[in-house]
């Protein structure tokens, strides 16, 4: 409707058609506004807006920069909800846009246009103030500095540039303003020199729209109409702008300024030597012409195969005055140069040319310059210089400067994408870019689609087309190259023949190798052996043709011969796989090493670096080299995740989770990312995950149990909430996301595992026990060895081995003892000892124990005492896990039953408990002061490691053994074992004695240490009664100090039984201690005798002791009875307890008389078992025991 009004208007004019026009405009801005505004969640008031848009002034104050207390602000507050700063500011910013879009094309478009841009221009210039030679200087800086140079001069003929500039600079669309300027010059610019068209013509030509040169050609038109001089530099311009390339059409173009030495050279007139004279001889008047000059005569030098004099002259020319055009230029001689010259002397160009297409990238993007080109030239550079990652990052918009949009959509960057998507296996991506890249490239993208796609055939033409296409000599080179590895060779070879014979004889090498010609390998290999691309190729001629074998050597002995770093690195790549990572590894440093700083392989050789010290186990190593990959690819997800990886690896949670947080917590994809992301999840909780990311990340494993079972597992085992402790009921019916998802997920883990490690399991709440012990069945148990292992016999972590229990888990479960540390063997204590100064002790988890329960004084004595102690990584693993589960220890523990019997549940009170935690936060944290080795499988035990036993307990001992290094140990059983290996082994209790007698620790520390170590239960430490009687006060529990009695050797026994005797008088108030007293002196007297005779003997002795203290009672003689029962060994205690009441009747006896010591006794054995009562009873009744 109002198309067809304004049709009718249009025959009256005047101001009714103006008022309408506008009307109508401001109707549509206000439908398009609130519509968009709608989708932002913003609600606009459609009158008020109108209001406000016919106010007077509106415009004005639109294009103007909002200020503190802006009257158009204010006004737009009252026309949206919210009315918030950020939707005024999106409401104002939605006005511009929309209100300039309705306007497109109109006389208002044009107004507004110069409106905002004088008012952006007066504003800016206000800033300035008094300072308007800063503005000047400031847009100069932003400048070419030889447009810079030239802008100065022209200012002192025509001052007036000045506001030329202004207007660009302030300019919301630069390109719409040259148009304009071409199009309809303004009043100011009539009478301005001719030279000012020929500056904007070339700031047109180089904005960031490649494909639109129609300004500058109009630019360049207006400056010769008036006069523009040089007039053949500006009629060569203008050729070039309007796209004219043929050298006949070229000719007719120029043929009134055929005199110009400028378009001689272009004109090729005398061929290129004598286009290449006549720019020599030729003395360029301006600075701008011998720039053209100089640029012209360097792609002249590579046309006539002067590629040193191209690269020369162009970097030359780069340096004096500072262009972005010459750095490209001596960029593609650079490249041109590494393709048909290669030599050792300029093994730097491609690192060289890569710096430079950076640098010059970089400029023009600050100067406002068409960039694409660069954009393009760098990833070719990339490309030659095989950093595959960073091409990936130019053309996924990422790395240190992402391309912009204008760069993306440039022709040359389009042809440089598809070739590396074609390359990559990318080939819709590769085919969907085919179309819109230019016409010089295509041939070329459709022969590396056409490879990847196995047309053979296909590729050829193409490949061939690609050559013929191409002007570049350095580029038929490279196009050729591909034809030779097809087995081919290009027409060109024969042309390159007369000008470079040794490049054109390579290419025909590698086409008979390639084209398998009789002959062809054997003299290939003398040729590799004689040069470095020749090695090169023949390497890859061997991985074509699947010779694996050959082609490693070939790389080994290239990478040796020549310092290659890519043949160093397919020289560890072929090492890997067969288990020589050291060498592998050596590889891998060279490769770095011997690489330029630009080498493209950088980043990963040091994957292979992290892959290689991981699978060495030295995941430190591996660390290193991942913090290296990391700064070699800042922002890269893969190098975050490697360096969080090794961190886990190497225990540094916390340093791990601030990586992840520094690196914007990536989300884990593969098996080692969320393998990592699961240790930290349950560490630090929600702090990292939640149950909704789990079941988000499990969706991506959903047929792998050890990835769904482990996210189960960090919930289970991570970090408690404080709603955990809350008695109250959580609420059900309250929408909880977390929950939900981890239901989800444990749902989809039980319907799809149903025999996995976390089961369902129907608990009948009247007896659960009973339901647990059908479910798990009867504990195993191994009688024979149980006693081995709870009398020193056999090294304590068979136990955990048994039960399922992790090694600290183990060492930690036994709080009181016993602890078999101390050795008999004194001497050779004393000679491992002896051997850790002189070569190095590894420490083994249980001295480590021991160490944290010392007292605090004396633990950095000892933890420092040795230059060379070392701790093995594997066990410091088992720590870290053994502490998170003591730290989620509830104290509520379920025990199987033995054959048939209902299971148990423990309670530990929440003392034990929390004590046990700390113990082991301490344990854990005292890796961190020790160097630290891995030994991830038995190799010097041999029966084991042939079976692959690889127990975390043993590790240490076998690394010792085979390292030639000390065990510092606490466990007998391990130390005997590895003085059988021929190793050395030692304990902290020997330790201690020896630094307390060398002096270096104050002897009341010692003994104080001591002290603490008999209390926890610790055997066969040296008896000295004042340090047991420190022990005794010190105990916490008489658990530990009675098995340390029980336990005892054989020295100072009479000082030791009375100690012992002592220990019993002091503990009859409680009759559980009373007893465990009484049954740790039996035991120890019954294992320290020689024989059954002497045993017998010896509780003889101990029973006549026993009935003649104060406290014998019927109360307390059935705990000692039953402590009799429990001993083990040479002699039956009990009937040794019977005799010996019996006897205590016959003495009695013959003091008083038989009743009434009969009365006596059987008064004291009233409260004994029935059978045992009987027997003492019968034989005061028959006056014989029997």
């Amino acid at each position: 409707m109002s198309d067809i009004l304004f049709s009718a208007l249009k025959l009256t004019g005047g101001p009714i058609l103006r008022w309408l026009k506008r009307f109508f405009i401001e109707v549509r801005v206000g439908i398009a506004v609130r519509r968009k505004l709608r989708r932002a969640g913003c609600t606009v008031n459609s009158k008020q807006l109108r209001e406000v848009m016919y106010a007077a002034g509106f415009r004005d104050r639109l294009v103007k920069q909002p200020r503190a207390d802006d009257e158009l602000d204010l006004a737009l507050s009252a026309v949206i909800v919210p009315s918030t700063p950020q939707s005024i500011a999106l409401l104002r910013q939605t006005l511009t846009k929309a209100f300039r879009a309705g306007l497109e094309g109109s006389t208002q478009s044009a107004e507004f246009r110069e409106d905002r841009a004088d008012a952006r221009h007066d504003e800016a210039m206000s800033t300035f103030a008094a300072a308007d030679e800063s503005a000047w200087e400031a847009r100069l800086n932003a400048m070419p500095p030889l447009r810079s140079e030239v802008l100065r001069d022209l200012r002192i003929e025509w001052p007036m540039v000045t506001r030329l500039i202004a207007d660009l600079a302030t300019a919301p669309d630069r390109t719409e303003h040259l148009r304009r300027l071409a199009a309809y010059p303004p009043k100011y610019l009539e009478g301005a020199p001719a030279s000012v068209f020929g500056l904007l013509a070339d700031m047109a030509a180089e904005l960031s729209a490649p494909d639109d040169l129609r300004t500058s050609v109009r630019l360049i038109e207006v400056g010769l109409e008036r006069g523009l001089q040089p007039a053949g530099y500006w009629m060569l311009r203008l050729s070039g702008a309007q796209g004219i390339t043929d050298l006949a059409e070229a000719d007719q173009f120029l043929r009134d300024v055929r005199d110009y030495p400028l378009v001689k050279g272009a004109l090729r007139d005398g061929g290129i030597e004598g286009a290449i004279e006549n720019l020599e001889q030729w003395n360029a008047p301006s600075k701008l012409e011998d720039l053209q000059r100089r640029v012209m005569l360097a792609d002249l030098y590579l046309g006539s195969k002067r590629i040193d004099d191209g690269v020369t002259l162009s970097r030359e020319t780069a340096d004096l005055y500072d262009s972005t055009s010459a750095a490209m230029a001596a960029v593609r001689a650079l490249i041109a140069r590494q393709m048909i010259q290669p030599s050792a002397v300029h093994a730097a160009d491609l690192s060289t040319a890569l710096q430079m297409v950076m640098e010059a990238r970089a400029k023009r993007r600050r100067w406002g310059l068409e960039s694409g080109t660069a954009l393009a030239l760098e990833i070719r550079v990339r490309r030659a210089l095989t950093d595959q990652q960073g091409v990936l990052d130019l053309v996924n918009g990422t790395g240190e400067l992402p391309a912009t949009s204008e760069e993306f959509q440039h022709p040359d960057v389009v042809a440089e994408a598809a070739l590396f998507h074609a390359e990559f296996g990318d080939i819709d991506v590769a085919k969907r870019l085919l179309s819109t890249a230019p016409a010089a490239k295509r041939e070329h993208i459709s022969a590396v689609i056409a490879e990847s796609e196995g047309r053979h055939d296909d590729a050829i033409t193409h490949w061939h087309a690609a050559v013929e296409q191409t002007e570049d000599w350095g580029e038929k080179a490279d196009l050729s190259l591909q034809l030779a590895f097809q087995g081919v060779r290009a027409e060109f070879v024969h042309q390159l023949g007369s000008e470079n014979a040794e490049t054109a004889q390579e290419l025909s090498m590698i086409a008979a190798l390639y084209g398998h010609e009789p002959g062809a390998l054997e003299a290939f290999r003398g040729f590799a052996n004689a040069n470095y691309r020749g090695t090169l190729f023949l390497y890859m001629y061997y991985k074509k043709v699947g010779d694996d074998d050959t082609a490693a050597a070939v790389a080994r002995d290239g990478a040796a011969r020549w310092g290659d770093p890519d043949l160093w690195v397919a020289s560890a790549k072929s090492r890997i796989p067969g288990g020589q990572i050291p060498e592998a590894i050596a590889d891998l440093q060279s490769a770095l090493s011997s690489a330029t700083e630009a080498w493209g392989g950088r980043a990963g050789a040091y994957r292979l670096l992290v892959e290689a010290y991981s699978a060495n186990g030295d995941w430190q190593g591996a660390l290193t080299a991942a913090g290296r990959l990391l700064a070699d690819r800042p922002g890269s997800t893969g190098a975050a995740w490697a360096v969080v990886i090794c961190q886990v690896k190497t225990h540094d949670l916390p340093g791990a989770l601030r990586t992840w947080r520094e690196q914007g917590t990536p989300e884990p994809h593969t098996h080692n990312e969320v393998a990592a992301w699961i240790e930290l999840v349950t560490e630090y909780g929600p702090e990292v995950g939640t149950a909704q990311d789990a079941l988000r990340i499990s969706a991506r494993f959903p047929t792998e149990e050890d990835v769904q079972g482990a996210l189960l597992g960090a919930f289970f085992f991570g970090p408690r909430s404080d709603l955990d402790d809350s008695e109250d009921e959580p609420d059900e019916e309250t929408p909880d996301p977390d929950r939900d998802a981890f239901r989800e997920m444990l749902q989809n883990y039980v319907d799809q595992f149903p025999e996995g490690g976390i089961r369902q399991v129907a608990i009948d709440m009247e007896n659960p026990l009973q339901s647990m012990q059908d479910f798990i069945g009867d504990r195993p148990r191994n009688v024979g060895l149980e006693e081995q292992i709870s009398t020193g016999g056999a090294p304590l972590g068979l136990a955990g081995l048994m039960y399922g229990k992790g090694y600290l888990e183990t060492l930690l479960a036994r709080d009181y003892g016993p602890v078999f540390s101390a050795s008999r063997d004194t001497e050779a204590e004393r000679t491992a000892i002896e051997h850790a100064h002189a070569v190095g002790a590894v420490l083994d988890l249980s001295a480590l124990v021991t160490i944290a329960r010392l007292p605090e004084q004396i633990r950095p004595q000892l933890i420092g005492h040795f230059a060379n102690a070392r701790v093995l990584r594997e066990q410091h693993a088992d720590a870290v896990n053994g502490a998170r589960l003591k730290r989620r220890e509830s104290g509520m523990t379920y025990r199987p039953g033995i054959n048939g019997e209902l299971g148990t549940v423990e309670q530990i009170d929440e003392e034990a408990v929390a004590a046990q935690s700390t113990l082991a936060d301490q344990v854990e944290a005292s890796f961190e002061q020790f160097a630290t080795d891995s030994h991830p499988a038995i190799t010097a035990f041999d029966p084991l490691a042939e079976r692959d036993f690889n127990q975390t307990f043993l590790l240490g001992a076998d690394h010792a053994v085979g390292a030639d290094l000390s065990l510092w140990v606490d466990d007998f059983a391990l130390k005997e074992l590895v003085r059988q290996q021929g190793g050395h082994a030692f304990g902290t209790p020997e330790l201690m004695v020896r630094l307390r007698t060398e002096g270096f620790i104050d002897e009341a520390l010692v003994d104080l240490a001591e002290a603490h170590l008999i209390a926890a239960g610790y055997v066969g430490i040296r008896f000295r009664r004042p340090v047991w009687d420190l022990a005794a006060g010190l105990a916490g529990s008489p658990f530990g100090l009675a098995n340390a009695i029980r336990n005892a050797g054989a020295d100072d026994v009479p000082d030791r039984a009375h100690f012992a005797i002592e220990m019993i008088n002091t503990h009859v108030g409680d009759p559980s201690e009373l007893a465990m007293f009484v049954h740790a002196m039996a035991q120890w007297l019954i294992n320290i005798a020689a024989d059954e005779p002497t045993a017998a003997r010896n509780l003889q002795v101990l029973t006549v002791d026993i009935m003649h203290r104060p406290w014998i009672s019927s109360s307390t003689l059935p705990y000692c009875l039953n402590a009799f029962r429990a001993t083990t060994g040479k002699a039956d205690a009990v009937p040794m307890l019977l005799r010996g009441i019996f006897r205590y009747y016959e003495i009695l006896a013959a003091r008083t008389s038989h009743e009434e010591a009969a009365l006596v006794v059987f008064d004291l054995v009233s409260r004994l078992d029935p059978p045992d009562a009987h027997r003492v009873r019968a034989a005061i009744l028959s006056g014989e025991f029997e």
